[in-house]
């Protein structure tokens, strides 16, 4: 899946998602506004997120950063052995 927005926020919830066996990739760009991806509290589920932010917040998971040029990457700590993937970038 593939999502751009200008202006404007974002919001996914895959919380209910049957998520298949491999990688599923969302990629989700946004200039201004806020991106918010809730995905399944699922031991099963290896959750990957790549983020880069020219100005503002970033709050991935349990992790929160702020400032200029944020970029990091966040995984699960099952991401590597589990069978299911959902990677966001």
């Amino acid at each position: 899946m593939n999502i751009s927005m200008f202006i404007g926020d974002t919001t996914i919830d895959l919380t209910k998602a049957q998520i298949p066996s491999g990688e599923t990739k969302l990629y989700i760009s946004s200039f201004i506004g806020d991106v918010k991806v809730f995905v399944p509290n699922d031991a099963n589920i290896g959750v990957q997120v790549v983020s880069s932010c020219l100005i503002g917040d970033v709050s991935i998971l349990d992790q929160k950063r702020g400032g200029l040029f944020n970029q990091t990457t966040v995984e699960t700590l099952s991401y590597q052995d589990t069978e299911k993937k959902s990677y966001s970038s």
